[in-house]
Order: structure tokens, then sequence, then C-alpha cells
């Protein structure tokens, strides 16, 4: 429990101590941290730590995927490649197996790194609002899934680097991610939606659009989410789920929030194409959370712009409407008030109750005796 309570309390400790002592904290020569941008670094580093040193019994999935790490460790690389589906995971779990060590723990730690790497690389880009962003990362579902989900969690981090070299115009690269996205897990295909997103130019006059297309498919969502289904049911035979309750309202209506917040506070006149670009993500996250409610795949498909939405708040706070400074201001203190005490109440329920979001509560480190 204590590890996911530091998780937040060192960054923000950290941020005060040097806003109140107008210190800065060199790592090296010309990179200097202040209370203004240390918050989301310090985050980063803790969160990097705890899923390099988690144990393998820390993460529902890990158990089984101790069984996969074996079997396409033991094949011969002919049959990795005998299928389609998400083959460069069956190659990285062999050429981990047969190359570097057999060591289950070793794998994890290390497809830890390789993870978060580029999560961090990119959510370091604009280390402004760091503790806010620190606050909502926690509370997203894509923050346990990575503590327990091996193989779609490198497809995310993919996704992350397919998100950045879209919104930098290097669609070569882009299109090199979401191949391998797509290879790693087969839910990587929707990283293809980046491109139109950061195409589409939504401004503060279409939010009365967005809120009747959000209407139209919330009303609608079974029969589109069905529709969806039978459609790439014929590629892929894991997509003819059942649609069911997955109690996803909550997220949806934060989502909603967020999305309202990011519309009514940012000056049309101030923001740039990346703020655009991620506010779109934003739209496009809540609008399609609306499936979460029908099929837990549709949640699994959101968490590409999901653990974007994070850095999408950070950047439509630093274009704010001059007479609304004051709004953004108060909103970012309550988010990160609110957002700090449900992470750890939700922690504190968890190790109290002995029940977890996909049993990562509490935290183990590899070395335990």
């Amino acid at each position: 429990m204590i590890p996911y309570f530091l998780l937040l309390l060192i960054p923000l400790s950290l941020q005060e101590w040097l806003k109140s002592s107008n210190k800065t904290l060199c790592i090296r020569k010309n990179r200097c941290l202040t209370g203004e941008n240390i918050a989301l670094p310090a985050f980063l580093f803790l969160f990097s730590a705890m899923l390099i040193l988690r144990d393998k019994s820390l993460g529902r999935d890990l158990t089984n995927y101790n069984y996969i790490f074996n079997i396409w460790g033991n094949v011969t690389l002919s049959s990795v490649f005998s299928q389609y589906s998400e083959c460069l995971f069956k190659f990285y779990c062999w050429f981990i197996y047969n190359y570097i060590s057999s060591n289950y723990q070793v794998f994890i730690s290390l497809t830890a790194l390789i993870t978060v790497v580029p999560i961090a690389f990119v959510y370091n880009q604009d280390k402004t609002h760091g503790y806010v962003k620190a606050s909502i990362f926690v509370n997203m579902s894509t923050f346990i899934m990575l503590f327990s989900g091996i193989r779609q969690g490198l497809a995310i981090s993919v996704g992350v680097l397919a998100y950045y070299f879209v919104s930098k115009s290097k669609f070569f690269r882009y299109a090199m991610c979401v191949i391998i996205a797509s290879l790693l897990h087969h839910t990587g295909f929707m990283t293809l939606f980046f491109f139109p997103l950061c195409k589409i130019k939504f401004k503060k006059k279409d939010l009365i659009w967005i809120i009747t297309l959000f209407t139209v498919v919330f009303a609608l969502r079974n029969n589109i989410f069905n529709v969806l289904v039978n459609i790439l049911g014929s590629s892929d035979e894991r997509y003819s789920a059942t649609a069911e309750s997955t109690g996803a309202f909550g997220s949806l209506i934060l989502f909603s929030l967020f999305t309202v917040l990011c519309f009514v506070i940012v000056d049309e006149s101030r923001v740039d194409d990346g703020t655009l670009m991620l506010r779109n993500i934003l739209v496009f996250a809540t609008i399609f959370q609306t499936f979460a409610s029908v099929n837990t795949l549709a949640m699994r498909m959101n968490y590409y712009f999901i653990i974007l939405i994070p850095i999408a708040i950070g950047k439509c706070l630093n274009c704010v409407e001059r007479k609304k400074e004051e709004i953004a201001r108060l909103s970012e203190t309550i988010m990160s008030i609110f957002f700090t005490t449900l992470f750890m109440y939700s922690i504190y329920e968890s190790y109290i109750t002995g029940m977890s979001a996909l049993d990562t509560v509490p935290y183990i480190t590899f070395w335990k005796e």
C-alpha cells in the first residue's frame, strides 16, 4: 500500500519544497528542475521503478504470461511466425527466452523497462502541470493495466510513440508504429485513428455537434457496437463477444467533464495543432467509452487514447482564455485534490478488503522472501 501512496506524495512534496524554497534541482549541467516542472519526472521515475521491480506474482495476468513465455520460448522460429496474429509478441518472447534469459522475472522487468520508456519520453515533452497529470494518470484504467497486461502494455507503449510521430508529421515512423502495435496485440489497429484525429480541427463552436454525436452514439451504443463486432469478427473471432454491461459509466462521466472543460477554458486563438489533436483524442476517447458499458473489449480498444488524456488536460491548461485563468487554476487544484484522494482511498480500501483491480494491491517487489 505504501509504495502506491509514495508514488504521488513524493512528487507533490518535491514540488512544494522547491516552490516554497525557490530552489532548483540540477540533475546534470543545463538540466535543472524547479517546483513548476519536477512533479512529472519524479512521478514517472517512481512509476517506472515500481513496474520494473514488481514481483511476478503481482498482477492477475502474469501467471498466464509465464505460461505463454515458456511456450513460445521453446518452439522453433518458424512456429512463431506460422500464424499472423500477434506474431511479433510471440517473437519477442522467443527472442528474450533464447538470447537474453529464460528467467521469467528478468522477462517481466525488461518488458516493463521497454514499455515505460516511450511513455515517459512522450509525457516529459511537456513537464508543466505535472502533478495534476500524475494524479489523473493513476486513476485511469491504463495505470493498473500496465501492472498486469504485458502484451497490450507493449502495444500501448508503441501506440504512444505512434501519437508522437504523427503529431510531428513523421508519417513513415507513425506507420511503422501502427504495424508494430498491431502485431503485438489484436487491438493495436486502433492506432490508425491517430492520423484522422491529427487532421480534424474541432473548435469551441463545434462543441454542440460533438454533444449531439455523443448523445446519438450513447443512445444507440448497443446496436452500433454489435455492428462493429460483426464487421471485425470476420477477421478475428475474439471480437465476436456477446455485449454485456461492464460498469464503465463512471469513466464516461469523467471523460465527458474533461471534454467540456477543455473546450470551455481554452483560448482558440492561442491553441496550437498539438493541443487540437490531443483535444480530439479526448473527444474520441469519450465517445468510444460509451461502448465500454456494452463490452470490455471496447475498453481495451480505448486504452490507446485513455493513456493520453492526462497530456490533453495539461495542454489545454497551457492555453487558457485570460478571463478564465482563475477558473483554470481552481479546476487544476480541485482535480489534484480529488484524484489524489480518490486514488489513495481506492488503494486503502483494496488493502483492507484484500480485493483489488487485477490483484495489484499490496505491491510486491521481486526480492520478497
